[in-house]
């Protein structure tokens, strides 16, 4: 094994990508539940029977405790990387929505959803190969302009 700054780094890096990943699960995972409460509303009510029934629902315990969920992984997450760098590759939550919902929900994938996701892949994967952290004890470990890549 290489030296501990190194092993450092390698664990730095692994925790914000279990953080990405986390939050993507979450993201995905509210989206289908709002889906699945919107579906549970009474039709041809008014405003607050509607707004009413919403917060009655038993699934709106589970969102708001994802909600929570989120917003604590999020705030990890940008705690120990650029947002310029984590936010974009949230958008993967964008694909595993799209497939779910075609999967769980049954709706359709047109050719040009599918080209924006693989257009989404790609910025994302640019977006990965750029560095992680600049942020480590509440002070940059680069100067504005560093180079690009992992040291």
């Amino acid at each position: 094994m290489s030296g501990g700054h190194d092993g450092g780094e390698a664990a730095h890096r692994r925790m914000v990508w279990i953080g990405l990943g986390l939050s993507i699960a979450l993201d995905t995972v509210m989206q289908m539940t709002w889906k699945e409460m919107v579906t549970r509303l009474p039709a041809g009510v008014g405003a607050e029977a509607t707004i009413q029934a919403f917060f009655c629902q038993p699934l709106f315990a589970a969102l708001s405790a994802q909600i929570v969920a989120a917003f604590f992984v999020w705030m990890f997450v940008i705690s120990k990387a650029d947002v310029s760098y984590a936010q974009p590759i949230t958008a993967l939550s964008y694909v595993s929505v799209m497939a779910l919902s075609a999967i769980y929900l049954g709706e359709r994938l047109t050719v040009t959803r599918v080209a924006a996701v693989a257009l989404i892949l790609a910025g994302v994967w640019l977006v990965s190969t750029t560095p992680v952290e600049t942020v480590a004890a509440g002070r940059p470990i680069r100067p504005a302009g560093g180079q690009e890549g992992m040291p």
